[in-house]
């Protein structure tokens, strides 16, 4: 897991270009750092990999986002409070 002020969490991550069976295994090492870390959501740039996808549920019931995009929908913007795993 990388944690806090690495320049890998700071770089814009590639968009995925590959197989299935490599997204699988993606996927596994995402789930197995997730739970661990005993979070709720990881993103493949916390475990070294600078590809656009992240997990987010529990190691059961989750989904795999790939190549998410933002959409502005409205000139409102709101700011919360976010749990990070790679910023305890």
């Amino acid at each position: 897991m990388i944690v806090t002020n690495k320049t890998e969490l700071r770089k814009q991550c590639d968009e995925w270009n590959g197989s299935i069976e490599e997204l699988k295994e993606i996927k596994e090492k995402l789930v197995s750092a997730m739970v661990e870390a005993k979070g709720v959501g990881i993103a493949a740039n916390q475990i070294g990999l600078p590809y656009r996808i992240f997990y987010v549920g529990d190691e059961e019931k989750g989904q795999l986002f790939v190549n998410p995009a933002r959409i502005k929908l409205g000139s409102s913007y709101k700011a919360d409070w976010e749990g990070c795993l790679s910023c305890p």
